[in-house]
């Protein structure tokens, strides 16, 4: 059974002190930091799904510029542990990990009403080798909204060299230029978020604007949409001008909203027009859900959360499914045929009726992994399972499809009646 632990038992032990599989990673945080009486926490947590310890370093450094604290120590064999006690509260700041590869970092930025409840969550960026940004070279951040005191957007720049970066930052519209270029320093190896990054430049209004950043040092753009009325924050990543070519596909559904399967509404049915041809990376698929009932004539029958498929062929182009089972069995398991053979993890787990969960898949074909990360609405993670796949690309044959809470009525496929479903996310990465 996967066991939880603070960071903070981990450290005593040691003595000291973005679905990707870690190696060298950094991840933008934040500690409790309010706004407009929402208050927002990053969590960071790292899974090991093995039956070995495996080692972990460090470090964190706060974007004011104080001293970074690091750290080594081990995560458990088939424990998580969290990454709470490297920041101080309203502090924010960049975590840098070097772990093993069998290591799995997740990330959660959750949203806190006064009562401490739990308004919304988003995954923030965890950055890898092949997220930095080559120095010169120049990003764009695309989606970049303000809607008056409703809704705005944070950016964030990253400097991954040991110099301090000048950082060039230009905000357009169509043929209209919002922000003329401004130049921001960002001090060697740190983090520098800017709040409501039109709003202070003056702009109260603006709809699917385009920020482009370029600096002089390796570094990293993202941005953050937030609306403080529900306190739902969604992230962005920064894509190269010169491979907009290339570019992601992502496909969002049920955001910020819960559909319930019932009897006469039993599925949700999306193709996604991607077309053959197109070859990528990773994929990755997050959704939210609440367990209803279980299906009363075959309580142990499969309760499918989601089904990914590439063209309209089940077995040889499923590229991520994953279901539950209840009494009797009490399992979960994902499978993928991405090397045309069934591959798939289980694990043993009971899912209590009501509780909400929070799903990251990921098909990784640089670590030649499939992962699959359990957790709270608040980040908290609830169970975790990877395995090997062997490819090295993902062809995209033609459209996609997908199905919530996928069922064919095939076998032990039973219906989710009473589940709820929210917040599906799905990116295809070149």
């Amino acid at each position: 059974m996967k066991r939880f632990r603070d960071l903070s038992i981990v450290l005593l032990l040691a003595g000291a002190l973005s679905p990707l599989h870690a190696s060298a990673v950094s991840i933008p945080v934040a500690n409790d930091l309010t706004s407009d009486g929402v208050r927002f926490r990053t969590r960071v947590f790292l899974t090991n799904p093995t039956d070995t310890n495996r080692q972990v370093e460090a470090s964190f450094r706060a974007s004011a510029g104080t001293a970074t604290i690091s750290s080594t120590f081990f995560v458990p064999a088939d424990q998580t542990v969290a990454l709470d006690q490297m920041m101080a509260a309203n502090e924010t700041g960049l975590i840098t990990l070097n772990a093993e590869p069998q290591v799995i970092v997740t990330t959660r930025l959750g949203s806190l009403a006064t009562d401490g409840s739990s308004l919304a969550g988003a995954e923030m960026p965890i950055i890898s080798q092949r997220e930095i940004s080559d120095a010169s070279t120049t990003v764009e951040l695309q989606g970049v909204v303000r809607d008056g005191e409703q809704t705005w957007t944070n950016l964030g720049l990253t400097n991954f060299a040991t110099a301090d970066a000048q950082c060039s930052v230009e905000i357009l519209s169509g043929e209209d230029t919002l922000v003329p270029a401004q130049t921001l320093t960002v001090a060697a190896g740190s983090h520098l978020k800017l709040d409501d990054v039109l709003g202070q430049f003056g702009v109260t209004t603006a709809a699917d604007a385009v920020a482009r950043v370029s600096c002089d040092q390796a570094f990293h753009a993202y941005a953050s949409v937030y609306t403080p009325a529900s306190g739902e924050v969604r992230t962005m990543v920064s894509r190269q001008v010169s491979q907009l070519a290339t570019d992601p596909v992502v496909f969002d559904a049920l955001t910020g909203e819960w559909w319930k399967c019932t009897q006469g509404d039993q599925l949700k049915h999306w193709d996604v027009k991607i077309g053959p041809g197109k070859v990528f990376k990773k994929l990755q698929v997050q959704i939210d859900f609440i367990r209803g009932p279980w299906y009363s004539k075959m309580q142990d029958g499969m309760h499918e959360l989601f089904w990914i498929n590439r063209t309209k062929k089940w077995r040889t182009n499923n590229l991520g499914y994953m279901n539950i089972r209840g009494p009797n069995k009490n399992i979960w398991y994902l499978s993928t045929n991405a090397t045309g053979t069934n591959l798939k993890g289980t694990k043993n787990k009971q899912f209590p009726e009501g509780a909400s969960y929070h799903v990251n898949y990921l098909l990784d074909t640089t670590q030649k992994k499939a992962s699959i990360v359990i957790s709270d609405l608040a980040g908290n993670v609830f169970d975790s399972v990877s395995f090997s796949v062997p490819v090295s690309k993902i062809d995209s044959l033609g459209d996609w499809l997908i199905e919530v809470p996928q069922i064919r009525g095939i076998g032990y496929e039973v219906p989710s009646w009473g589940w709820s479903f929210s917040n599906l996310h799905v990116e295809w990465l070149p």
